[in-house]
């Protein structure tokens, strides 16, 4: 659910990244409109699928777009990849790469 370069600075082993949303310049992040074909595509609707972002958002997006496709196995990683932060971007909930689990 991450953008392609958050997932290149960091990830979970063997993780998939199908990007619910993509940086645009003049809008911010625009929506991915084959995100739940792609997903369909790579994974049945039986399988257990875990979303995650950089901080929480977009994965809220990702899990309910994937329940109405469906999916009845999703889980959000809730605080994202990187942590939730505060207005000034201090870390106020840490994320997945400060859990130490690879």
């Amino acid at each position: 659910m991450r953008t392609e370069r958050e997932f290149a600075n960091g990830h979970p082993a063997g993780a998939v990244n199908i990007p619910v949303a993509f940086p645009d310049p003049s809008r911010g992040m625009t929506m991915n409109a084959d995100f739940v074909k792609v997903v369909e595509a790579s994974f049945p609707h039986d399988k257990k699928i875990i979303v995650g972002c950089q901080a929480g958002p977009r994965s809220n997006a990702a899990a309910g777009l994937l329940q109405q496709a469906g999916y009845q196995d999703v889980s959000n990683l809730a605080r994202g990849f990187g942590g939730m932060r505060d207005p000034m971007g201090t870390v106020i909930a840490p994320g997945w790469s400060a859990s130490g689990c690879r």
